[in-house]
């Protein structure tokens, strides 16, 4: 394929393809499409008051009409694209997009006998969810709830007879207004997951980072109720985006906001679970596709009927026993990892390193709005308090895997011959997690590094200055070199020709290995002109901070 166009017409046959098998399997298709109300930046120019959105494109207000043409437009070209599938879903924002245009406002008005439907801040607090946090962004929610109302009823005009569902995420607070005001025979379903919605509104922001009872909430399942017929999915997640370089478990997660009996005692049609990658998270599967059968089963049940039938009744037991280690490393982490590999761009630790280029002078220091070192502030920075937490959390982390990889490799010689493939790609996944892992590690102590080295600076203790400075260079150089293994574990193993593993390992080096390695000259640079040596390498910034493609 040379073109879009070809990668269009690809993509097209193959996903009826895939409608076509799936039918051969008694399975339906629901198409969706989202992120409502964004588009993409080229047709923003059809919009007054629409504002910029950092991945999805410009968002227009629900008081243009051209929003709505937009969606619906979509929409009606989506079902006749794909006219044998079986539903059409659309996704509303998971932000939240206020304006006050005078068209907006007395669209946001109608919805004012409503009101009561939708809870205030302090209740929706009390529900379990950490946003919305201001008036604002209900009005944001009601601008949403507008959008899907009206494309519904404009597709209805040309396509009667298909079947429309709404789809939110971390807002199923809002299903009371939805109900109300749109037609019955709409499904209804929300991406829910407490490790994500529903965390603490805790500060500093990464406390809290163990999943524990006393300080989360758990997905509100009660929500999902009373609404009569109305068919409604529940929508988990079987992997979270920002921690995808290792594999995910993430049952006791399910249990915790009681995905199975929750949805069976409020009456939800199916669990519905979303994946961002297809390796390495088939345990998570079955524990969805078990709950269909038997919706009280636990994670250690879960986990010793899945080892049993997997690798054989003698690797039962340790690779169980394995199990429940991983599982227990991801509590630990929060179910989110602490935001360590993204798949959806790169993570706050490596943004980080792009802020530099922005300094009026960076051989003053940082000077930033979390991270300032120009004041005689004895004080931590709230980014070094956040580096140092969670450099301490991985080092934890790292310990419950290599725990974990230790029952691995006691299983090695007891499990089914036809299941030595798996155990080996465990230990792969494993092996790689905690090289990754402790790269991030390093990359955190240069930043911890850094910042002791100019408060040196500034309180005239020059000695001490330039050690932290080699220190600090040293991390960064034992980061680069670490994800440059963790990238060669990865490409010489038989696994790194998996798809999942390829995709992997390209987000790898563009976001992680490559602007490490980059910025190990800015910090060259810098760690030179202090010691009173040359520092005139060039630094290439766009390696380290690409410019995002909404703004081009």
């Amino acid at each position: 394929m040379q073109t879009p166009e070809e990668a269009h017409r690809t993509a097209r046959q193959l996903l009826r393809q895939v409608i076509d098998y799936a039918h051969l399997r008694k399975i339906q298709i629901w198409l969706g499409m989202g992120d409502c109300p964004s588009v993409p930046p080229n047709l923003g120019c059809h919009s007054q008051h629409s504002e910029s959105h950092s991945w999805a494109g410009l968002v227009i207000p629900p008081g243009e009409h051209a929003g709505l043409e937009i969606w619906t437009s979509a929409v009606n070209s989506m079902i006749r694209t794909y006219p044998k599938a079986d539903g059409y879903w659309v996704w509303l924002a998971e932000g939240y997009f206020y304006s006050d245009d005078p068209q907006t406002r007395e669209v946001i008005r109608r919805y004012d006998q409503y009101r009561e439907l939708i809870p205030s801040v302090e209740q929706i607090k009390q529900l379990g969810y950490n946003r919305p946090t201001t008036e604002r962004q209900i009005e944001s929610d009601v601008g949403l709830v507008h959008y899907g109302k009206s494309i519904v009823e404009t597709v209805r005009t040309d396509h009667p007879s298909v079947q429309l569902g709404l789809a939110v995420l971390g807002r199923s607070y809002l299903f009371p207004l939805m109900d109300a005001v749109i037609p019955k025979d709409v499904a209804f379903s929300s991406m829910e997951s407490s490790g994500v919605w529903n965390r603490p509104g805790s500060s500093p922001p990464w406390s809290g980072t163990t999943f524990d009872g006393k300080e989360h909430h758990p997905v509100p399942m009660k929500q999902f109720g009373r609404m009569g017929e109305r068919v409604r999915f529940l929508i988990p997640r079987l992997d979270d985006d920002a921690t995808e370089f290792g594999m995910q478990f993430n049952v006791g997660l399910y249990c915790y906001d009681e995905v199975l009996q929750g949805s069976v005692a409020n009456g939800v049609a199916g669990v519905v679970p979303q994946t961002g990658k297809l390796r390495g998270l088939e345990h998570n599967a079955r524990f969805v596709a078990e709950g269909g059968w038997n919706p009280s089963v636990s994670a250690k049940d879960l986990y010793g009927k899945y080892a049993r039938k997997l690798f054989g009744e003698k690797g039962a037991e340790p690779m169980a026993e394995a199990l429940l280690v991983f599982h227990e490393f991801e509590a630990y982490l929060g179910w989110r990892g602490l935001d360590n590999f993204r798949n959806y761009g790169p993570t706050q630790d490596i943004r980080m390193l792009g802020g530099f280029k922005r300094q009026s002078s960076p051989f003053d220091g940082p000077d930033f709005d979390i991270w300032s070192v120009r004041k005689n502030d004895q004080r931590s920075s709230l980014w070094i308090e956040k580096c140092m937490a969670t450099r301490d959390r991985y080092a934890g982390g790292i310990e419950l895997l290599k725990r974990g990889r230790d029952q691995l490799k006691l299983a090695k010689g007891t499990v089914a011959l036809g299941s030595t493939e798996e155990l080996e790609y465990m230990l792969f996944k494993t092996d790689s997690y905690i090289s990754h892992l402790e790269a991030v590690r390093s990359l955190l102590g240069g930043y911890i590094a850094y910042d002791r080295a100019f408060r040196s600076k500034l309180n005239g203790r020059e000695k001490e200055m330039l050690e932290e400075f080699d220190r600090c260079q040293s991390f960064f150089l034992e980061a680069r070199d670490q994800a440059q293994e963790t990238a060669q574990q990865v490409a010489r193993s038989n696994f790194g020709a998996e798809p999942t593993e390829k995709y992997i390992l390209f987000c790898y080096n563009v976001r992680f290995l490559l602007p490490i390695a980059e910025f190990c000259r800015f910090i060259k640079n810098i760690v030179s002109f202090h010691h009173g040596q040359p520092y005139w390498d060039k630094v290439n910034w766009e390696v380290i901070a690409p410019k995002q493609r909404t703004e081009a």
